[in-house]
Parts: C-alpha cells; sequence; structure tokens
C-alpha cells in the first residue's frame, strides 16, 4: 500500500509537469496542488491522488484543514459515510465522528503531502468521466482581513472505465 502511495506521488510529478499550481498570493501562507494518478482506472480498484501543499512564507505552519470535492459527468456522486462524517453532512442515523488530532507543521519553503483513495470518499462505481479537487483553510488572510480563505486547487481529470 505504502509503495502505490509513493508510486503515485512519483507518478504524479512527471505525469502532469506543466499543471499550474494556485498563483501565489502575498497574504496566503499556502502554495498548493492536487492530483490524481493514473488518469484511467478501472471500476473498483483505488483511485490515489496527491495534495502538495508548500509553506510558501518564512515561518513554520501547521498542515490546513482541507476538503475533498468530485464531480462526474453526473454531478457529485454519493458521498461515503466517512466523507460525511469528515464534512458533517451527516444522514440521519450516521454516526458522528469524533474530529481533532495532529496537524504536522511544514517548515518554511517545505512541501508536505497528503495521500488519499477517493473510494474514502464518493462512490465511484459508475464508469465516466470525473473532476477533482481540494480546497483548504488557508489563515493567512484572517490577519488582514478578519476572515479564512478558501484556496482551491487546480482541478485533476481521471475517468472510471468497466472493469476488464
Amino acid at each position: 500500500m505504502r509503495t502505490t502511495f509513493v508510486l503515485t506521488a512519483v507518478l504524479a510529478l512527471f505525469a502532469v509537469q506543466g499543471q499550474t499550481q494556485v498563483e501565489n498570493n502575498p497574504k496566503r501562507l499556502f502554495s498548493i496542488s492536487f492530483y490524481v494518478v493514473p488518469n484511467k482506472i478501472s471500476v473498483g480498484k483505488p483511485v490515489n491522488a496527491s495534495l502538495f501543499v508548500q509553506n510558501i512564507t518564512d515561518r513554520e505552519h501547521n498542515f490546513p484543514e482541507e476538503q475533498i470535492y468530485v464531480q462526474g459527468d453526473a454531478g457529485e456522486p454519493p458521498m461515503t459515510l466517512r466523507h460525511r462524517q469528515l464534512t458533517g453532512h451527516l444522514n440521519p442515523g450516521d454516526p458522528a465522528l469524533m474530529m481533532g488530532g495532529y496537524s504536522p507543521p511544514i517548515e518554511p519553503g517545505e512541501t508536505s503531502v497528503r495521500y488519499y483513495n477517493l473510494l474514502d470518499h464518493y462512490d465511484l462505481s459508475k464508469p465516466g468521466k470525473y473532476t477533482a479537487y481540494v480546497e483548504i483553510i488557508d489563515i493567512g488572510e484572517r490577519r488582514i482581513t478578519g476572515k479564512a480563505n478558501k484556496v482551491r486547487s487546480p482541478l485533476a481529470t481521471f475517468e472510471i472505465v468497466p472493469a476488464s
């Protein structure tokens, strides 16, 4: 499993070299990019995604809160229980999730990576074309404007194909 994620990160760096990152803004703390590799995945296989978050300041900051979004040909696919728990979009009878935990610090100029299997967040059992992105809460702007800024990653595209 770890090998798959490391391979995903390496492939992401080579497969999508030219994909743009979110434009740097002097108020922001982070620059982000998001990838799904490979871009054609058989139904039922892991949909591996990588979020790269770079600290673009001269101070250490904790990894920001993030939320994953996926859209398909028919709109947003059904969320899994795990995703509903993480986002607070619970259905009646869904158990709540205890929140909290450790958010690792990112040193100035350093990049931290988080890996996801999008199947943990959405029902991607229907073949079709999908886009995914991540929004992070970048608190850097809060110091200037009084409200946190959501920073959206570039879109990552992928296709779910019938199992062969």
